[in-house]
């Protein structure tokens, strides 16, 4: 990974870096990077008030909601069959332990900022 000025780290190669699951959001968002874990889902660490209602569009908003925090290094989000009706987003400190498996949640981890 190449370090601009800015601090924010980008990948040399960003299509080698997609080749193993790594993704961008947009234009807006592309100095950032997730590493996306379908179907499993990253327990505690959630950030003081990281947690709540979000858009059921399969953890996207989720995804932008901790590019635009900066101490969120994962998220994990909540599919609203499990949730009663209601899609919630987790943002994440951190992972202390591997993932749980898990048919309804999208978790991913992001790449420091």
């Amino acid at each position: 990974m190449a370090r601009p000025r800015s601090g924010v780290i980008t990948p040399v190669n960003r299509r080698a870096a997609e080749d193993f699951g790594w993704f961008s959001l947009d234009r807006q968002f592309s100095p950032f990077l997730f590493r996306s874990l379908p179907r499993l889902n990253i327990e505690s660490n959630d950030l003081p008030g990281g947690a709540g209602p979000t858009a059921n569009d399969s953890g996207l908003a989720c995804a932008r909601a901790c590019a635009q925090n900066f101490q969120c290094r994962a998220y994990t989000w909540v599919d609203p069959r499990a949730r009663g009706g209601t899609p919630m987003c987790y943002q994440k400190s951190g992972i202390n332990a591997l993932p749980v498996a898990d048919n309804f949640t999208m978790s991913g981890i992001v790449v420091p900022h």
